[in-house]
């Protein structure tokens, strides 16, 4: 199985003068969520995973990929990465390591 990887599309129309360049930040982390909690506030995800992913995902580059340490080793050799160490994010006691994924590798599967 091949990882998935993103790929824009490049047709005349997204190249037209009236549409903006499409840039995309992706942030994953790994971890437990919460999604709902029974009342009607509770209905999206809650936890410090999807938050860590949020703030990520702020810091992430135009077209890049973050990744929090847990999501790193559990698809370690899956992609290469850039190492960009511990990164301080709001609501969090303690630094968090970051990597950017910078493309898949040739291996297909983790097994």
């Amino acid at each position: 199985m091949r990882p998935w990887r993103l790929r824009l599309p490049s047709s005349t129309w997204s190249q037209a003068p009236f549409f903006a360049p499409l840039q995309v930040r992706v942030a994953i982390a790994t971890g437990l969520v919460v999604v709902g909690d029974g009342n009607a506030q509770g209905r999206g995800p809650v936890g410090q995973t999807p938050n860590l992913a949020a703030r990520l995902q702020g810091m992430a580059p135009a077209n890049g990929v973050l990744v929090d340490e847990a999501t790193r080793r559990l698809v370690r050799d899956l992609f290469e990465y850039r190492d960009l160490g511990l990164i301080e994010a709001r609501g969090f006691a303690s630094a968090v390591r970051v990597s950017q994924a910078l493309g898949s590798t040739a291996i297909e599967s983790r097994s």
